[in-house]
Formats: structure tokens, C-alpha cells, sequence
């Protein structure tokens, strides 16, 4: 296992942990991207059983879970967790319980056996250089620490961070298709 394999593997952790409970992260007002349509379904494409060194990501019709280490997180397609598609990227985003913000992660499909994860967060970029692209606002916690940062990109704010910050990613390899 290669030393830049594990950290990605310990970055996709610490994100989806950060998902789950929120410290100082990076939210959206809405579902990614803006104005598309939600897919109803995880795509054909897309379903099966996904490892990444020995973390298991299973994926149907309508679900997905996450087991990798001491993390078990899934998911239904639903109000709160929806896939939208748009220029060759799944977006998969996860409304905070309980909150008015969405965490988003982005899938690419690579092959007919492999897709990457680009979970966006404000740990792999610098906030300056995300405020040039699109509005950031800075939400604080009572008692005066920073919680997290909100953003509401429109669409072509949206590709133009994936095209100019780079996003650390895990890649997945199936294992099995869903019959």
C-alpha cells in the first residue's frame, strides 16, 4: 500500500466523520449544481461494491453505505441525500440533520471498474483563493469560534472551483456488479 494510498484513505475518512459531526467545514446553501434536476436513481453504472484499501463502498438503486474502519455511513436517495448529474460528474449531496446546509461530494465515473470521490472541503483548499470564485460566508458557533463556511456557487462558479482548486480523492475499484 502506497504512503500517498493511506492518506487518501484517512483524508476520506476524517471528511465523511466531518460530515457526520461538522466542525469548521465547507457547506453549501443547496444541492450541487444549482437548477438540475435530481436523478432518481444511482446509475447502473455506479451500482456494485466498491473497495479502496479494504474500505467497502456498496451502491444500489437507491442506496449507499460506507464501511471503512471504525465509519459505517449510509444513505437513501431522498429529500435529504440527492444524486444530480451534470457534465460527466455525479454529485452527491448529503443535507447536515437537523441544518439548513448541504456537504457535497463529487463521483466520477473513470471505467466500467473504477470511480473516484472528490469530497469538497475547505481543509484541501485555501478560502481566499475559493472567495475569488464565489461568495464565502464565515458562520460562527455561540460562542464566537468559527463552525463553518458557506458557500452558494451558480454553476459556472461551480466548475470554475473544480477546474482551478485541486480536491484530494479516493479511488474505488468494483468488485461486484449488482444483479
Amino acid at each position: 500500500m502506497s504512503g500517498k494510498s493511506i492518506k487518501m484513505k484517512e483524508l476520506l475518512l476524517y471528511l465523511i466523520l466531518l460530515a457526520t459531526i461538522c466542525s469548521c467545514d465547507l457547506a453549501f446553501e443547496q444541492p450541487q449544481p444549482g437548477n438540475i434536476e435530481k436523478e432518481e436513481i444511482f446509475p447502473k453504472t455506479m451500482q456494485g461494491i466498491w473497495d479502496s484499501d479494504g474500505d467497502e463502498l456498496i451502491i444500489s438503486e437507491l442506496t449507499y453505505e460506507y464501511m471503512g474502519g471504525l465509519l459505517d455511513l449510509n444513505g437513501h436517495l431522498s429529500d435529504s441525500v440527492i444524486l444530480k448529474y451534470y457534465k460527466n460528474y455525479y454529485y452527491l449531496n448529503i443535507k447536515e440533520y437537523d441544518k439548513n446546509y448541504w456537504y457535497v461530494f463529487i463521483i466520477s465515473i473513470q471505467d466500467d471498474n473504477k470511480i473516484q470521490v472528490y469530497p469538497l472541503d475547505s481543509d484541501d483548499i485555501e478560502v481566499e483563493k475559493l472567495n475569488e470564485m464565489t461568495k464565502v460566508r464565515e458562520v460562527f458557533k455561540d460562542n464566537g469560534h468559527l463552525d463553518y463556511y458557506l458557500i452558494n456557487p451558480t454553476i459556472i462558479e461551480l466548475e470554475t472551483m473544480q477546474e482551478n482548486l485541486i480536491f484530494d480523492f479516493l479511488t474505488f475499484t468494483r468488485q461486484q456488479e449488482n444483479e
